[in-house]
């Protein structure tokens, strides 16, 4: 998958576009007070997030498995292209093959995806209480896909480890093949942490905040 990158690129601002138009909201003053704590107003959002997550990679799945269904069978088997891919290719690895069944393998992916969504959603997030600003939001998460697609292009293997493309790609992990590259169970703790780590600091930055009632919502 020499172009997933690429794919990703695009569909990473598609899905910043879908969460800036979440935010952009006329009375988000009242409803904040109609919380009862700062924590349920974030925890509401981040939920909201992770949401639109599940339901933008559900919708990957479903227009893949629309074109798929035209010309490939539901049997849960690797289809003859995938084993030469990987045989004689070596574009998939053969452990993917040998011990994982496609549903097994779209499962992780999706998972991944929505890690890869949901800190992307968080990053936002935490770009608009920081600087008040919607726009400063999609620059914030916008910073995190470029670093990704450049050291692609720059070639900075030892890097890429520690981004979210290359956690993301199944293909893409150490199957005994390079320990430049992640394990699956590595890129497992290693997203869920990032979430973890950004969910803690987006709700303390939210929680030092003040919201004057009567104020201009144009600062979000």
């Amino acid at each position: 998958m020499s172009n997933f990158h690429e794919v990703m690129f695009a569909l990473n601002f598609l899905f910043l576009f879908l969460i800036g138009n979440m935010f952009l909201h006329d009375n988000d003053n009242l409803r904040i007070i109609r919380c009862n704590s700062k924590d349920e107003w974030f925890i509401m959002n981040f939920l909201s997030i992770f949401t639109l997550a599940l339901i933008f990679v559900v919708c990957i799945i479903i227009i893949n498995v629309l074109i798929g269904c035209l010309n490939l069978d539901f049997q849960n088997l690797w289809s003859d292209g995938s084993k030469t891919i990987s045989k004689e290719l070596n574009k998939m690895p053969i452990e993917i093959i040998s011990y994982m069944s496609p549903l097994t393998a779209v499962l992780i992916s999706s998972l991944f995806l929505i890690f890869n969504f949901t800190i992307l959603g968080t990053v936002f997030y935490i770009g608009i209480i920081c600087f008040r600003k919607v726009y400063m939001g999609f620059i914030t998460s916008s910073f995190i896909i470029i670093m990704s697609i450049a050291a692609k292009y720059m070639n900075l293997i030892k890097y890429t480890k520690y981004l979210l493309a290359d956690n993301i790609l199944l293909f893409n992990h150490n199957f005994r093949r390079a320990n430049t590259l992640p394990t699956i169970p590595y890129s497992f703790i290693y997203l869920a942490s990032i979430i973890v780590i950004t969910y803690i600091l987006g709700l303390f930055l939210f929680k030092r905040q003040d919201f004057d009632v009567g104020g201009n919502n144009n600062d979000y």
